[in-house]
């Protein structure tokens, strides 16, 4: 089943065009990966998708229902969460703080209510600090909830931006260089909680430059050059592509 369909999707900057006629189709339940040189496209569209940016042209059906050109809250609200490439954190609050503000789209009782301490936005709070601590215990950050964040470890931190991306029950997760700056024991736990991810019927979406992580956890991959579509296939079929090796994983293996 098709949970996200891009047809025909342009991005221009001026007179720089970084996205072109892209046609892209995400099988609910894949770990997809996105790939290619820098100034490919590859945030840009991560940045579409999640609603930063509005398309110049072409159309984003998510679950088969339009999205493009909708403010970033309302496709979160749909179902799409966010990574950032620099993590995105209240470095001067708890981790379990963290989490919870996470949970503010998913808020059902009003400002009012809240300011005046309502029954209701008490029950509300037990029940978004329930789920904030089951979302850490399943990332394996329980033990640090009191801890703040700027105090965590560099791949605890990335691992604390994910807890928030799924404070926002997203169905769709699309990861901007999850594994960045991490060194290789970081890069193999952050991979194995991507998969958990997976396995809890989320759909990913991955940009990543480091190739043994793409590698080792996309079903397929998507290699963009130039802002388009240069090839599609999975990670054995990626890597005997020739044009792909000309392209980046020629010019990655020789720097």
């Amino acid at each position: 089943m098709t949970i996200l369909h891009i047809i025909g999707l342009s991005k221009n900057f001026g007179g720089l065009t970084a996205l072109k006629e892209l046609d892209l189709e995400i099988g609910s339940g894949e770990i997809v990966g996105i790939i290619g040189p820098n100034g490919a496209g590859k945030t840009t569209l991560l940045n579409i998708i999640s609603g930063i940016l509005r398309p110049s042209r072409g159309k984003i059906l998510f679950k088969n229902e339009r999205i493009d050109g909708l403010p970033s809250h309302q496709i979160a609200k749909r179902g799409i969460g966010r990574t950032f490439q620099h993590s995105v954190l209240f470095h001067g609050a708890t981790t379990l703080w963290n989490v919870e503000a996470g949970f503010h789209i998913q808020r059902k009782v009003g400002f009012c209510a809240t300011l005046l301490r309502s029954e209701d936005c008490k029950r509300e709070e037990e029940r978004i600090r329930t789920s904030a601590e089951e979302i850490m215990n399943f990332m394996g950050l329980k033990a640090d909830k009191d801890m703040l964040a700027h105090n965590l470890p560099f791949g605890q931190q990335r691992i604390l931006g994910l807890c928030l991306a799924l404070a926002t029950k997203p169905e769709l997760l699309l990861l901007d260089e999850p594994a960045a700056g991490l060194n290789s024991e970081e890069t193999i736990k952050i991979m194995s909680k991507i998969r958990a991810i997976r396995d809890q019927r989320i759909t990913v979406i991955l940009v990543e430059h480091d190739m043994k992580v793409v590698m080792g956890l996309c079903d397929r991959i998507f290699v963009l050059n130039y802002g388009e579509r240069l090839a599609e296939g999975t990670p054995k079929e990626i890597q005997a592509n020739e044009a792909v090796i000309q392209a980046y994983l020629g010019r990655a293996e020789a720097s």
